[in-house]
Formats: C-alpha cells, sequence, structure tokens
C-alpha cells in the first residue's frame, strides 16, 4: 500500500480529530471559535513552559512593560520555587508556578 506523505504534521495533534466527532456538527463560527480557544490554550502552556524553565535556570528578562517579564524577574528576585503542590488530600490539590520557599 502506498501512503501519501505528510511529514509536516509529524508531532502535531489534529485539532479536529476522530475522537471527537462533535465538531462535525459545527457551523463556521463554531470551528473558529474553538480552535481560537485551542490555539490560546496552547500558547498559555507553552508560555508557562517558557516562564518556568527560564525561572529555574535564573534567567533574568529585560525591563519591560510585558507582564510575564516582570512575573519571571519577580520569582527570580524573590528566590520563588516553581511548581510548588499545595495539597488538601489526593483528589484535591493544586501546582502553583512559583512559591516563596
Amino acid at each position: 500500500m502506498i501512503f501519501n506523505n505528510h511529514n509536516n504534521l509529524e508531532g502535531l495533534h489534529a485539532p479536529f480529530g476522530a475522537s471527537k466527532s462533535s465538531w462535525l456538527r459545527y457551523d463556521d463560527q463554531k470551528v473558529l471559535d474553538v480552535y481560537s480557544n485551542m490555539r490560546a490554550a496552547e500558547i498559555g502552556t507553552r508560555l508557562h513552559e517558557w516562564a518556568k524553565q527560564t525561572i529555574d535556570l535564573g534567567i533574568k528578562q529585560p525591563r519591560s512593560k510585558k507582564t510575564i517579564y516582570s512575573y519571571v524577574n519577580d520569582c527570580i528576585g524573590f528566590k520563588m520555587n516553581t511548581e510548588v503542590v499545595l495539597f488538601y488530600s489526593e483528589r484535591f490539590f493544586r501546582y502553583y508556578r512559583c512559591y516563596f520557599f
């Protein structure tokens, strides 16, 4: 059997896949809204990971009006740790991005 080669999609996840077939009933605006929300969540996840790595490595950011730069610099300046668990029970706990230690 000969398959078409789609190397450009390697490592990606289809935003509208077979496991969630409800998108088949979406109108055009709903498709755009759902895709926009998924994209925003992906960007947020990537920024969170970047900030965590930057804080853990102690890499200060330039002075800027960007909130994320201030957040990173404050965490580094106050010697905060990233990803600290606030534990209440096995079903109720939360990770905090920065925490005084």
